[in-house]
């Protein structure tokens, strides 16, 4: 029985890796998938750290954002932990710009994308969902997904993994 199940939280299911839409692609467009999948998640981290953003620069950082994991679906190498990443880090952006839900609706998928890897994964999909929870003022799953982060935390190996989510956790109002 999972963590989840354990304190009344509904299981998540694990969802599969997409389908390139295309059955053929070019080198060209098999390179361009590699490169801006990367490169738009890079930019976006970039327009996330700024303290301050123009409107235009809110749009690019949201267009980025849903650029790269784009991309990364259009991958031949894409991976369940790449599409759990991509759902975390749209949820962090919503989330960063105050709006709960698309922040937990791209939360939700980063949590059934990260079943069954690493405890660092599973751990930053709960992360997502209490600060999800935490905008939207649900206090009670806030603190359910806060808890299931905090018994993941000695699963997780490396120190600095570690301390990087223990950071990001005091940052949840």
């Amino acid at each position: 029985m999972s963590i989840a199940a354990d304190r009344g939280i509904p299981k998540q299911i694990i969802l599969s890796v997409p389908i390139p839409s295309k059955d053929v692609m070019s080198i060209e467009q098999k390179t361009a998938h590699e490169h801006y999948s990367v490169s738009c998640f890079n930019d976006a981290w970039e327009l996330l750290d700024r303290s301050e953003r123009t409107v235009a620069e809110t749009q690019q950082l949201i267009h980025l954002a849903h650029a790269s994991l784009y991309h990364w679906t259009e991958r031949d190498d894409v991976t369940v932990q790449n599409m759990a990443i991509g759902y975390w880090f749209l949820s962090r952006v919503y989330a960063h710009l105050g709006q709960a839900y698309p922040a937990m609706t791209n939360a939700e998928l980063a949590l059934g994308y990260s079943q069954g890897l690493e405890p660092f994964y599973l751990a930053y999909a709960h992360e997502a969902i209490a600060r999800a929870a935490s905008l939207s003022k649900d206090r009670k799953l806030l603190k359910a997904h806060m808890i299931l982060v905090q018994e993941l935390l000695p699963e997780i190996e490396d120190d600095n993994d570690r301390t990087q989510i223990i950071n990001d956790l005091s940052t949840i109002d």
